[in-house]
């Protein structure tokens, strides 16, 4: 499942020593300077020693091998074993005529009307987006509705939030039964390491490193599941169909996810 190339090596920079290595690139690349300086100087009718610019050039590929190499990476925690995998997104309208009325839990306030099948994909992934922008999140059930009822999410939550109004993140926050799980756990899966989720940076576009974190949960999320977020109806398309991945070894992230694990709390305003 393993996914290499230029983009997994750059990757693999960013992740570990964007600095150092790219400093350890500076003799050589200096040395290669100099050399086709130099050459600017041989006066005409002298032949330039082109063995000077293959030593140069020689010396910038062996200093820069490393940068493409696997780097060693700390060990996962605990392994809390194999889980069913499976995914989620947030809705969106997708139009027909609008029947059914939502209603806010707190005074049951009419929040949109739409359709009965958008309503039925709201109340299946727990919200989503409405035409005019807002984000919906499932907040129980209405006792004056007979049916889910929702909350408006805050503008600075792009993909909603999940328990405890945790802001959720695509391909990095998963859903679990809390009795397994609990609640902002940063979880490695060996089996999304290296591959590559679809969308555009920062939401998608980039090699995963197999680094989750537990932050919502769901009606239908029982014992040894995990259920992926994947943020759009079309990812889940392209990456289900692409990998096939039914089930996933579980680990607690540990010192592999650290560089998550200080980004999470940095995002909850506790880092």
């Amino acid at each position: 499942m393993k996914r290499f190339g230029p983009r997994a090596a750059l990757a693999a920079v960013a992740n570990f020593s964007p600095r150092g290595r790219i400093y350890a690139l500076a003799p050589a690349v200096a040395l290669l300077g100099l050399a086709i300086g130099a050459s600017a100087f041989v006066t005409r009718g002298e032949r330039v020693r082109p063995a000077e610019l293959d030593t140069a050039a020689r010396a910038l590929l062996d200093r820069g091998r490393p940068l493409f190499a696997e780097l060693p990476r700390p060990e996962p925690d605990r392994k809390l074993g194999s889980f069913k995998l499976t995914y989620y997104f947030m809705a969106e309208q997708e139009g027909g005529r609008r029947t059914v009325q939502l209603f806010a839990k707190k005074g049951c306030k009419r929040i949109a009307k739409v359709s009965r099948k958008d309503a039925k994909q709201l109340a299946l992934q727990g919200g989503g987006r409405l035409d005019d922008g807002r984000i919906l999140v499932y907040s129980g059930h209405c006792s004056c509705s007979g049916a889910p009822c929702y909350k408006v999410a805050e503008q600075s939550h792009d993909w909603g939030t999940g328990a405890n109004d945790r802001p959720l993140s695509p391909f990095r926050s998963v859903a679990v039964d809390p009795s397994r799980v609990a609640i902002g756990t940063v979880l490695y899966i060996p089996e999304l390491d290296g591959l590559a989720v679809p969308g555009h940076f920062p939401d998608g576009g980039f090699v995963h490193d197999g680094c989750v974190v537990a932050d919502d949960t769901g009606g239908g999320i029982k014992g040894r599941q995990v259920d992926f977020f994947v943020a759009r109806k079309s990812h889940y398309t392209a990456f289900s169909h692409r990998n096939h991945i039914k089930r996933v070894t579980v680990f607690r992230g540990g010192d592999r996810c650290k560089l998550l694990g200080k980004r999470v709390a940095a995002r909850l305003g506790d880092g």
